[in-house]
């Protein structure tokens, strides 16, 4: 009977994506000032520089120093190609994934000034969900999170 062989690269990826279970979320900054804008971001934030650097040099997005951790961000396209090839590997977080996908997907022109209500309710609807997954418990909520949402403009 022969095993499964993996290729180096998925071997990555699940590495990643075990350390993205542990260690990230994904989070939503919104606008507060009249026009009702969602965008999705994950990240990981980590002691330990070259694991963080890791996600960067695979997944694009910033590496910034919050002594004494390091944090890795990153939305957009590179964010959604993180999210696609993650949902597969991780064993906690595949519906935050999934829901950060759908956000990016539904993103209006001009920073979603032309949504439809259908849209921005479907998208309202979306964050409520990622707040309670959040919430959840230790499995899927991480004390990155916590420190996401004391920054302006996230929740």
């Amino acid at each position: 009977m022969e095993g499964i062989v993996f290729s180096e690269c998925d071997m990555h990826i699940s590495y990643l994506a075990g350390i993205f279970d542990g260690e990230g979320c994904i989070s939503v900054m919104y606008s507060k000032r009249g026009s009702q804008w969602y965008i999705p971001l994950a990240q990981v934030s980590m002691y330990c520089q070259e694991i963080v650097e890791m996600f960067a040099d695979m997944y694009g997005g910033k590496v910034q120093e919050e002594h004494p951790n390091y944090i890795w961000r990153v939305t957009g396209d590179d964010l959604k190609v993180f999210c696609t090839q993650l949902k597969s590997f991780v064993k906690f977080k595949k519906r935050h994934l999934e829901i950060a996908l759908e956000l990016l997907d539904t993103f209006g022109g001009l920073r979603g000034r032309y949504m439809t209500k259908e849209v921005l309710n479907r998208r309202r609807i979306l964050v409520d969900e990622l707040r309670k997954l959040q919430l959840k418990g230790p499995l899927v909520h991480t004390d990155a999170v916590d420190r996401v949402n004391d920054y302006p403009g996230s929740i």
